[in-house]
């Protein structure tokens, strides 16, 4: 047996050693307690709480026996760590998945606990245990939990600068904010970089009505401001790359100036003129792409187009030929269906908010013109020019192939499992919700 920890300020001891050849930690009173009736109660109430929690963010209760030299003493899972502020002491600096890994599971496990009318009351770094790899957290230290069935030892109490104002007052009444007000704290202490600052000064308000009404809303909070960083992130990328490929395409046309040429004057679209029937038809016909990509294409009035100086400058394929035109619409139809069943198993098989945003993004859209383009681009060589004008229609039949009722029918019904078997990831819920979730993005 050795001695693990002893607080100084506590009654408790903390040992290490063998059962049944088991390792295993023993919680004990010091010697000075080891004859208090209060103390010993306690200590009961401790493990009686303990072994009613059965969650993988909660360290096991294994029992409750009298130890020679130690007297009465818990029996709780060893956990190869080490607590949280020695972890955080040794890794300064947490990636934002890191923060976001310990911050849910720590969130999961007190709303499992709340979900049994208890309050822990005394959540802070020492009482949360983290794996070496720092992959699990463990929540350890019921003395203070306070809730149903316990009045005779329902005492106010905590740790000064993690546990809630409200909580050290004689005739407060614990409640989930209580709870909601440490996490907080924790996450302020986790948060060097202030990226969730937003969250967590919610939680530590001393107003308690401003504060998040549970643990799982702190994680929402948490995944809508990351994924709306995301997104800004993605949309500041694309801005970017717009205006650096508008940029180079100046450059390029100042350097080249195209030599006197036919302009090309363009009547109205007929795909404006002609009834929304007739263009929902078309849409839902899929061999109608090669039709729909040979007339589009359409450029400016004023743009003028370099006619060939010769033969030997033509183009070796004719993309108005039926042999292409067929070949352009069992390619996509291969790329798409391709795609869209990768699509699928991504959401079936998702674990990470990572895949999760690739599924919602639509990514396998941009992977489908990826396959066109370079289909496109072997085929035509050299000729770029009729591949962006082919590229312009393919954007817009591939919108069409997802929009396609049975489509989103099945993607609906595989995120709806996929929501059953991850409630912990953000977004992975029904179009319906995706919306709400939208809203409330824009109001926060």
């Amino acid at each position: 047996m050795r001695l693990l920890h002893e607080s100084e300020r506590g009654w408790c001891s903390v040992y290490v050693s063998l059962h049944k050849g088991r390792r295993i930690v023993l919680k004990a009173l010091k010697a000075q307690y080891r004859d208090s009736s209060f103390h010993k109660r306690l200590l009961r109430k401790e493990y009686a709480v303990g072994s009613m929690m059965s969650h993988r963010g909660i360290v096991a209760m294994l029992g409750f026996d009298t130890v020679p030299g130690l007297g009465e003493a818990i029996l709780m899972e060893y956990v190869d760590g080490s607590t949280l502020d020695e972890y955080l002491a040794t890794h300064p600096e947490l990636s934002r998945n890191e923060q976001l890994n310990i911050v849910s599971q720590i969130c999961a496990a007190v709303s499992y606990i709340h979900s049994h009318q208890m309050v822990h009351c005394d959540l802070k770094p020492s009482n949360i245990l983290v794996t070496r790899d720092g992959a699990f957290i463990k929540i350890i230290d019921f003395g203070l939990c306070r809730g149903v069935g316990f009045d005779l030892l329902d005492l106010p109490g905590g740790t000064r600068g993690f546990t809630a104002p409200e909580n050290m007052l004689a005739d407060s009444k614990a409640s989930i904010v209580t709870d909601v007000y440490s996490i907080g704290k924790i996450l302020e202490l986790m948060d060097g970089r202030g990226q969730m600052k937003g969250v967590w000064r919610k939680c530590v308000s001393k107003n308690v009505d401003y504060r998040p009404k549970s643990a799982n809303e702190i994680i929402d909070l948490i995944s809508r401001r990351h994924s709306s960083r995301k997104r800004g992130m993605f949309i500041s990328a694309v801005a970017a790359t717009a205006i650096l490929a508008g940029g180079i395409y100046f450059l390029w046309q100042h350097n080249h100036p195209m030599p006197e040429g036919k302009v090309t004057t363009l009547s109205e679209s007929e795909e404006q003129t002609r009834p929304s029937s007739e263009k929902i038809a078309e849409n839902s016909n899929p061999e109608s792409l090669s039709n729909r990509v040979t007339q589009s294409g359409r450029q400016p009035a004023e743009l003028k187009v370099e006619e060939p100086q010769d033969d030997s400058q033509r183009r070796t394929v004719d993309t108005d030929s039926p042999e292409f035109k067929a070949r352009l619409a069992e390619k996509f139809q291969q790329a798409a269906g391709r795609r869209f069943k990768d699509h699928l198993t991504l959401i079936d098989t998702m674990t990470t908010v990572s895949s999760n945003q690739l599924q919602l993004a639509g990514h396998w859209r941009w992977l489908v013109k990826q396959d066109m383009r370079k289909w496109l681009e072997t085929e035509l060589q050299p000729d770029t020019q009729k591949v962006e004008e082919i590229m312009k229609e393919i954007e817009r039949y591939v919108n069409f192939y997802a929009s396609f009722s049975f489509r989103l029918d099945l993607e609906r019904s595989h995120r709806q499992e996929a929501a059953k078997r991850h409630p912990e990831l953000n977004g992975a819920v029904t179009r319906e919700n995706e919306e709400q979730e939208s809203k409330k993005a824009l109001e926060d």
